[in-house]
Formats: C-alpha cells, sequence, structure tokens
C-alpha cells in the first residue's frame, strides 16, 4: 500500500476535462457529412461543453446522492473529484442521467491523464450507455497462499481481468499453478496481484529477482499481507516488517493519502487483522504512504 499512490487529481481542471461523450450515433455520419449530420455535429459538441461544465461543479443539492440529485457534479468545487459523489453517480440509471444532463444524445464518460491514458476512478474505467464495452487489454496473474487463506482479490482479479491463478503447492496446486510455475511465467503478464503469499525467505528472493527486471520493463505490481515468513524482509527498495504487537492500537493506522484504485478518505481510521507495513530503503520522493500505523 505503498507505490504510486496519491493521483487524486490535484491537477484535476487539466488532467481530466477531456473526457469524451462516446456519441455513438456519430459513426453513421463519418463517411459522408450533410448540412443536416453538420448541424447534428454541432448540437453534440455543444452538449459535450455544457455536460462538461455541469460535471466539473458540486452538483446540486450540495450533498446528493442517486435518489435525491437534482444537477449532476462531482468535484469538491476545488478541482479535486469527491470521491462519495462519483460513486452516486454510476449508480444513477442511465436514461435518469440524461435527462439529468440534459442531453438527448447518447453518452459514454471516461477521464484522460495529461498523456492521453485512460484512468480507473474508484474502480470504474467509464460510465455511461450500456451498450459500450468496457474490457482492459492486459494479462494479468494473483498469487495467494491457498484455498481457505486471504483471498480479498481473488475473484475481482479473476472477473474483472480473468487473471491466473497460482497458490503453495502444499495447499494442493498443480504444477501449472504452483509458486515454480508463477515464478516462470511473471515476464508474460502486465499486472500481477499477490495477497497474503506468507513465503519462505528463499521463496520471497526468487520472487525478487524474477519481479525486479519485470518492474523494470513496465510490469505493474500490487502487493499486501505477509510476503516472507520471516519478521523483516529486504526487496523492492523496501523493507517488509511486521509490527511486534498485535493489539488493537498495533494494527490501528490513519489515512493520510487518497489513492487512484482504493476507496479510502484522507483521515480514515483502518485497524487491520495484521499489522505489515513497509520502510523506505531507498525508493526516495516516490514512495507515497496511503496509511500509516502510530509506532
Amino acid at each position: 500500500m505503498s507505490n504510486k499512490s496519491q493521483i487524486w487529481f490535484t491537477d484535476f481542471a487539466i488532467a481530466i476535462v477531456i473526457f469524451s461523450l462516446t456519441l455513438i450515433s456519430y459513426y453513421q455520419y463519418t463517411t459522408n457529412i450533410s448540412k443536416q449530420d453538420s448541424s447534428v455535429m454541432v448540437d453534440l459538441i455543444s452538449d459535450a461543453k455544457s455536460i462538461s461544465s455541469y460535471l466539473t461543479t458540486g452538483g446540486y443539492p450540495t450533498n446528493w446522492n442517486s435518489n435525491n440529485v437534482v444537477r449532476i457534479g462531482f468535484t469538491d468545487n476545488y478541482n479535486r473529484i469527491d470521491n462519495a459523489k462519483f460513486v452516486e453517480l454510476t449508480k444513477i440509471s442511465y436514461n435518469k442521467s440524461k435527462k439529468l444532463l440534459g442531453t438527448p444524445y447518447d453518452y459514454f464518460l471516461y477521464f484522460i491523464n495529461e498523456s492521453g491514458d485512460v484512468q480507473n476512478i474508484e474502480g470504474f474505467c467509464g460510465t455511461g450507455n450500456p451498450a459500450v464495452n468496457i474490457t482492459y487489454d492486459l494479462n494479468a496473474a494473483y498469487y495467494y497462499e491457498g484455498p481457505g487463506e486471504e483471498e480479498f482479490f481473488k475473484n475481482f482479479m479473476k472477473e474483472t481481468f480473468k487473471a491466473d491463478v497460482y497458490f503453495n503447492k502444499n495447499r494442493g496446486a498443480s504444477p501449472t499453478e504452483d509458486f515454480d510455475s508463477f515464478i516462470s511465467n511473471i515476464n508474460s503478464y502486465d499486472f500481477v496481484v499477490v495477497e497474503h503469499p506468507v513465503w519462505s525467505g528463499s521463496e520471497f528472493n526468487q520472487f525478487e529477482t524474477a519481479a525486479r527486471p519485470w518492474l523494470l520493463l513496465g510490469g505493474t505490481l500490487f502487493v499486501g499481507g505477509e510476503m516472507p515468513a520471516p519478521q523483516s524482509a529486504h526487496a523492492f527498495g523496501v523493507q517488509f516488517k511486521k509490527m511486534s504487537g498485535q493489539s488493537e492500537s498495533d494494527r490501528l493506522a490513519t489515512v493520510v493519502n487518497e489513492d487512484e484504485y482504493i476507496d479510502f478518505n484522507e483521515r480514515d481510521n483502518i485497524i487491520f487483522r495484521q499489522a505489515y507495513y513497509i520502510d523506505d530503503v531507498s525508493v526516495g520522493s516516490d514512495l507515497i504512504d496511503i496509511a500509516r500505523f502510530k509506532y
């Protein structure tokens, strides 16, 4: 819960102004645009600009939800996304949202950053016309200790990314889904989630040896829970550690930075089941805390 976190769009006005009304009806006009078609295009562009203005306000009423909303807007009026409002937006039926946005046209809303890359917001790549098919063009893998152990991300990874699942052979993994197979195949993946693997020291070192060059080539890694069984281990420029105590106060953490992918709000208190954390060794300013234990 540390690397590449605070992306909650302080540059919102620049970074996500460009969302698109994916105007599905547009495509039938692209071959031979008549005067009438040109008029429709003018209307579409005008609607897109108006809707952009609505959405980058706070909406009405101030703390609106999907049931009482009068005007949709999902920022805090300081050019930052209000997480709760955005989630409420995704709960509004498509036909109702069109009426609230004042457009007769089909639309699809998505966000991009300054580089033109589509951004994931609160677990959504976009919202709008249900005819638009949102898929992730990447290969993914998920590793966990095994059946009966922590597997909070397992279903999400399988359903959302069609991830290959690996686990400990002592938990019944076959040779094609055990640790050795995972290490052998890691270079074929774009995105890897490792959840509470409880590796031995030697397994952890094998993983670090395989994952480091893969990360340098552009792989994305998300890790959580108890990584190595030893109390402390060093990899990827950080020290993986475990709090010595297990009382509630030892496991209490406070959110200090919001994250693009995790639905935490700043200053939220979280009591973890076990207190695993990292200390920076050589990452420096690129390492941003999301939540901190008191220690």
